[in-house]
């Protein structure tokens, strides 16, 4: 297990986990504008109760996992340069068209690329990833973390590229499952691909190339630059030793690292952990609907208010509920009556008593209002009778 750590360590909100063949590369960073990647470890794959403690002393808020090519599946759309609303209407009905269907949304995404200088066009990215292709590391991945999103690894080479536009290829593959990522440039734009090679029969270069050939000659470039784009290809990935690697233009790196804030600029870290920092920098700009896949479709906890109107919808409940409240406007008032009663005799045991008591003191009040308006005052009556006598 290797652990390093970057100079610029700040906040650590976000985790990537990358699975290449036997060994882990996790990266942990804040996405978005001012990207900072704090530090990065390799982990053995099985050693899951290690990924779970790094993850623990990390204490990122949430949790990415890159998904190989070989389980996702990856489209690619050309649409004319329009305001957002029509570019999202347009890539919706694009991805209707050419992702599975009965797809559930969870298992969907799709985004625009950033535009480079001079093209007059949009280049949507749509990708699926079909149940089928779930195993179980990823599993022990969901169950590891609090909260676990998962982004394919064209996606992070879609983040690499960030509106350049090179001669060469992004490239990504990976001899343990036969993963090939891949990202080309083209006049109009850039095509993505995501494939999965055989790696039986021991020529994986020659495969790779092949899959780097379809993708060229698709789009248009001629075969002498395809010729020679394919020995380039098949030649650094035979240096390579048959290891899991990321092939990516020079340019490309020295522009990631400058984006990516105390990330190295060596070409061995960018081999190794360049996948996961492309996932972190897609993460927080225009690509982070591809890092939204989810492994189980999401639990959604509906409102008292929502939980109410659905069992009212219900027509048994509604009868129900209809019937208790015409017994409640009947016989509601005669139920608040008795319960007033009841409360009366409890507070006052001799009613009947109280309420002669109570008939008698009302008699002696209407007596003495009587007496006060209508009788003489003695004193003025005397002092009358003093003053007449002679």
């Amino acid at each position: 297990m290797t652990d390093k750590t970057a100079a610029h360590s700040g906040s650590t909100p976000v985790a990537v986990l990358h699975r290449a063949g036997d060994v882990v590369h996790g990266v942990v960073g804040t996405p978005g504008a001012g990207a900072t990647i704090a530090s990065w470890r390799q982990m053995p794959a099985h050693d899951t109760d290690g990924i779970r403690a790094w993850l623990d002393e990390a204490g990122p808020v949430a949790v990415l996992t890159v998904l190989p090519a070989s389980m996702v599946i990856c489209r690619t759309c050309t649409l004319p340069d329009a305001t957002q609303e029509q570019l999202d209407q347009a890539l919706a009905l694009q991805a209707e068209a050419h992702l599975l269907d009965g797809l559930p949304d969870h298992r969907q995404a799709r985004a625009m690329l950033p535009t480079a200088p001079g093209e007059t066009s949009r280049s949507g990215i749509m990708v699926a990833w079909p149940q089928a292709g779930t195993d179980d590391w990823l599993r022990s991945v969901q169950e590891a973390a609090p909260e676990v999103r998962f982004i394919p690894d064209v996606a992070a080479l879609a983040a690499l590229l960030d509106g350049k536009r090179p001669q060469g290829p992004l490239l990504y593959f990976d001899p343990g499952d036969g993963s090939v990522a891949l990202v080309f440039s083209h006049p109009h734009g850039a095509v993505f691909r995501a494939a999965r090679v055989a790696t039986d029969s021991g020529h994986l270069a020659e495969a790779i190339g092949r899959v780097v050939a379809e993708t060229a000659l698709s789009v248009n470039h001629t075969a002498r630059f395809t010729e020679t784009l394919v020995a380039e290809t098949t030649r650094r990935i035979r240096d390579l030793d048959g290891r899991a690697a990321l092939v990516v233009p020079s340019e490309i790196i020295d522009r990631a690292a400058a984006r990516l804030q105390g990330a190295p600029d060596d070409p061995e870290w960018w081999r190794q952990y360049g996948v996961a920092a492309g996932a972190l920098l897609a993460a927080g700009g225009p690509l982070a609907p591809l890092g939204r896949l989810q492994l189980d479709a999401p639990t959604v906890s509906p409102s008292l208010g929502r939980q109410l109107i659905e069992l009212l919808s219900r027509p048994r409940n509604a009868a129900w509920t209809v019937a208790v409240c015409l017994v409640i406007i009947v016989l509601g008032p005669l139920l608040v009556s008795g319960l007033k009663l009841g409360l009366l005799r409890v507070r006052l045991p001799d009613l009947d008593a109280n309420l002669r008591e109570a008939k008698q003191a009302e008699v002696q009040l209407a007596m003495y209002r009587e007496l006060k308006d209508h009788a003489w005052p003695m004193t003025k009556l005397l002092a009358d009778i003093a003053c007449c006598t002679p």
